[in-house]
């Protein structure tokens, strides 16, 4: 599945609320816990970094300098 900014977002705030249900992709999710939650924000950290990567983007925690 192809994770947005928003469902991180979504799932960051659900963290921040103490909220364990988000919606992701469009469908509403009920976590068990918030370490469940943190899961999710990881991987879909993660799946946004790589695609990122994919189109010759860069991540939104850092960007590197193209000396051309």
């Amino acid at each position: 599945m192809a994770y947005t900014q928003t469902d991180l977002t979504n799932v960051e705030k659900a963290i921040a609320s103490g909220t364990l249900m988000v919606t992701i992709g469009g469908k509403q999710i009920t976590y068990r816990s918030v370490q469940q939650l943190e899961r999710a924000l990881a991987i879909i950290r993660r799946d946004l970094n790589s695609q990122a990567a994919k189109s010759g983007g860069g991540s939104s925690d850092y960007a590197l300098a193209d000396f051309r």
